[in-house]
């Protein structure tokens, strides 16, 4: 049966491996399918690989921890996150962290250890904050060690292509149609397929589009040039110049959550990872001194007098709620995480709602910024720094995508009562969402396209709590090392041995 090409596209390359994307996800299952021996091509829409996982600080160790703070997400996530650290300028906590003692004893034993008594608790059940809900990773040391790690495996990457369409066979799918740079059409052949993109835009090429396309975004843009210890001595009189009866209710709330084990209530000026207590000056000074990350939530009443000045500052309330946000990194770097109007509801697939939200964001980021220039002290020479391309964002999916894949995860399966033998690995989910904290399972059912016997998916379209960037990767890998061992037996996807793939993940 003839091909359909309706490009005429000109026939760039004939693998046993594509994946398309080239983010966290796409890197690790370019990896895991290159290492088993088979040819493999990673396409990437834009100029860079890396994803959001170097657009956002939100690695996170909890993302590869268990709720009882053990190594759950090993393998090759595992592996560039420690490179990458390695590579230095990134958060300190990653290093000061015995990983043995961990694996023992559990996290809060290590964290005993490294002298890091105010991050215990590790993880608790009223807050989804903890002390590595949020680390810096130095984005570009990330790259340094996926493209050599990529190099050394033998994976081709192609760049600022996007797919386009899918190359069909009656129903069988059997490639893509890539666009190159200069707008000439590419015809790329595959055996097998692994779609890392969040949209899961080949099987929407092929006709069969993932149903979910509405989605929250935002962007988080660096900053440089931050005193950060005259934003400290700014705080401080803030918190002094607060009613005292006020200062303490909100201690008394905390308190009773605390002891009810209820999410404490969000003071005026709180501070990741200290949980469930008000920020203290000198607590924040002593962490900067140790080279530790903020994520500082507060500087409403600043903001405030900001909108009777230039209305133009409403903007910032409107998007970011109770709290204008600073993650200070280190070595007077930082970023604002910035949003849109609208930015919880956006539909991906609708240009002009999507195009209007990115615009609301763009704007933002300059608003944002003269703000914290013009009334935050420390900031009076700072300056911002690189606007990436693309808008993070993740996709909101109020059920599982029943049907798209040829397994829906259930709920029960992400309680942990999961009996399928087809598991490849385990993960977390979003926290505190209803799912089993020490782990649940992903299926290999659940991310193969229902249609094509050679087309897997990860992200959203695989399942719907899939969420921290340690487990996108994850899912990835599993996903590279299933098409592999799939051209390896020279099986369909649906009748590759589950055992035979999960033996090949770390």
């Amino acid at each position: 049966m003839k091909r359909e090409n309706k490009y005429d596209a000109k026939h760039l390359a004939d693998v046993d491996v594509l994946v398309v994307g080239g983010g966290f996800p796409g890197i690790c299952a370019a990896l895991a399918a290159a290492r088993l021996g088979v040819r493999t091509l990673l396409v990437e829409r834009n100029a860079v690989i890396g994803g959001q996982a170097a657009e956002i600080d939100t690695w996170g160790l909890d993302g590869f921890l268990d709720i009882d703070g053990r190594l759950l997400i090993r393998g090759i996530p595992w592996e560039i996150l420690n490179l990458a650290v390695a590579e230095g300028q990134s958060d300190p906590l990653f290093s000061k962290i015995d990983y043995r003692l961990m694996e023992e004893e559990g996290i809060d034993a290590a964290l005993r250890k490294a002298d890091l008594e105010p991050y215990i608790p590790y993880s608790r059940p009223d807050s989804w904050m903890n002390a590595f809900n949020d680390q810096y990773v130095n984005p570009n040391a990330y790259r340094y060690v996926a493209l050599k790690l990529l190099e050394e495996a033998g994976v081709q990457i192609l760049y600022q292509m996007p797919v386009i369409d899918a190359i069909l066979e009656g129903k069988a799918l059997k490639g893509v149609i890539v666009q190159g740079e200069n707008g000439s059409k590419y015809e790329i052949l595959a055996r097998r397929i692994v779609d890392t993109s969040q949209s899961a835009v080949v099987s929407t090429c092929a006709g069969n589009p993932f149903p979910h396309s509405n989605g929250y975004m935002g962007t988080l843009v660096r900053v440089s040039g931050i005193d950060i210890m005259r934003t400290l001595d700014f705080i401080e009189e803030q918190i002094a110049s607060e009613d005292p009866a006020v200062l303490q209710a909100e201690e008394e709330e905390m308190r009773k959550a605390k002891e009810e084990g209820t999410r404490a209530p969000e003071p005026g000026w709180f501070l990741r990872p200290m949980v469930g207590k008000r920020a203290q000056p000198d607590e924040m000074r002593r962490l900067v001194q140790g080279g530790n990350p903020l994520f500082i939530h507060g500087f409403m009443k600043t903001l405030e007098k900001a909108i009777r000045d230039n209305p133009e500052y409403a903007a910032i309330k409107r998007s970011n709620g109770e709290h204008v946000w600073l993650f200070y990194e280190r070595d007077n770097m930082g970023c604002y995480p910035v949003f849109g109007d609208g930015f919880e509801e956006v539909d991906v697939a609708d240009p002009l709602n999507y195009s209007s939200a990115v615009n609301a964001a763009r704007r933002l980021q300059w608003i944002y910024h003269r703000f914290f220039r013009e009334y935050i002290p420390g900031f009076e020479n700072a300056h911002l720094m690189d606007v990436y391309a693309n808008i993070s964002k993740a996709l909101r999916v109020p059920e599982e995508p029943e049907g798209f894949t040829e397994y829906t995860i259930s709920r029960e399966d992400l309680a942990g009562y999961s009996d399928r033998k087809d598991i490849l690995t385990y993960v977390r989910g979003h926290p505190h969402s209803g799912q089993n904290e020490h782990g649940w399972g992903i299926p290999m059912a659940s991310l193969i396209v229902r249609g094509y016997d050679n087309l897997l998916v990860t992200g959203k379209p695989a399942g719907r709590m899939i969420h921290y960037i340690a487990t996108c990767a994850k899912v990835g890998e599993a996903a590279g090392a299933a098409a592999a061992v799939s051209v390896l037996e020279n099986t369909p996807l649906r009748e590759t041995d589950s055992d035979k793939v999960k033996s090949r993940i770390g």
